[in-house]
């Protein structure tokens, strides 16, 4: 978990991905999502448009180009794992 409760994607190259939204989210959004795909095709486009529009603030997800180690030394974290280490190849997000 991160210092604030989000979550750490760390690359191979220990950059990392900070996700800043709460791990209980997911599972919420799995439950929308299942209830999102049964409506219909307009309405789907109709709530789409919308919350494309009410973007505010940055964004649930932000890439960080300093090693994960560093950080974790700098907040006094020492040998402790405070956060979900997924190796994730560089390939497969685009960096920000």
């Amino acid at each position: 978990m991160g210092a604030r409760g989000g979550i750490f994607l760390v690359k191979e190259d220990r950059t990392y991905y900070e996700m800043r939204i709460p791990s209980d989210f997911f599972h919420s959004l799995s439950l929308e999502w299942d209830s999102f795909v049964e409506l219909a095709e307009d309405t789907r486009k109709i709530i789409y448009d919308a919350l494309s529009e009410m973007r505010i603030g940055p964004g649930p997800i932000r890439y960080v180009r300093k090693p994960i180690d560093e950080v974790m030394r700098e907040l006094n974290y020492g040998s402790q794992r405070h956060i979900l280490d997924e190796e994730i190849s560089a390939s497969s997000l685009d960096e920000a």
